[in-house]
């Protein structure tokens, strides 16, 4: 049993974008209307010291939803090279980014 589950382990992490080395197109730092965000393929920062590992990623035709832990949950919407919008579902707010960098 632990080696049959050991290889769905290894499928399920080779079937990953990070462990792929593919990266979602919001991988980056942004300017959110001067709050400044950093995602990779696994966290969102924001704020200098926060780091949040989402625990689900939900994608439709350019727009993503990131689920965390503690079921807080935001989309990054019309996600585009330069430019995407960033919501949050829990407040409502709702940022226009721009990307400073990848």
């Amino acid at each position: 049993m632990a080696k049959t589950l050991g290889a769905i382990g290894l499928i399920v992490a080779l079937c990953t974008p990070a462990a792929a080395g593919a990266e979602y197109p919001f991988v980056g730092k942004w300017n959110c209307q001067g709050g400044i965000f950093t995602f990779t393929n696994l966290t969102y920062s924001y704020g200098g010291n926060t780091t949040l590992h989402f625990s689900k990623l939900e994608s439709y035709k350019g727009d993503y939803k990131m689920t965390f832990p503690d079921g807080y949950e935001l989309s990054l919407l019309n996600v585009k090279p330069k430019t995407m919008t960033w919501h949050s579902l829990a407040s409502g707010d709702t940022f226009k980014c721009r990307r400073i960098k990848k």
